[in-house]
């Protein structure tokens, strides 16, 4: 049996959290897609658009799939990860570093700058996206935080 990317924790159980837009089954075929090391803070529905190089002047759809804010233990970070169902692969992965701002410009969107452009999430939901900026934002401030004491 695959690994469902829990760990456990201090007598807790730590689970990924799941998108209310997608199925159960769906949810947990994202979660087998996860190194066992990994556990989704957030999950969402999104289509992914970047900018083009080297002008960076139009946005460039990518990929629609589930979007997770990964805790990622073994490499000790954070990414965004985004996982094709019909594909049942990750397509982009994005880390979340100490720098990045993240930006909510509409209450479905989110954009910063990535390794190779401007990259805008476009939510399906808007409490999705509101949820992903919330965990994103918290995480790598108190990260921030952690690393300053």
């Amino acid at each position: 049996m695959k690994h469902q990317g829990s760990t456990a924790g201090a007598g807790t159980e730590k689970k990924n959290k799941s998108s209310q837009l997608l199925s159960h089954e769906e949810n947990q075929q994202v979660f087998n897609l996860l190194d066992r090391k990994c556990m989704s803070m957030c999950t969402a529905v999104v289509q992914l658009y970047v900018t083009d190089a080297p002008a960076h002047s139009h946005w460039v759809k990518r990929y629609t799939g589930a979007l997770c804010f990964v805790k990622d233990s073994g490499k000790k970070s954070y990414y965004c990860r985004l996982f094709c169902l019909m594909r049942h692969e990750m397509v982009w992965e994005q880390e979340m570093y100490d720098t990045i701002q993240i930006q909510r410009t509409r209450p479905y969107l989110l954009n910063f700058e990535g390794q190779d452009g401007i990259v805008a999430l476009n939510f399906a939901s808007e409490e999705e996206a509101e949820s992903f900026h919330r965990v994103s934002t918290l995480t790598v401030a108190n990260r921030i935080k952690r690393r300053e004491a």
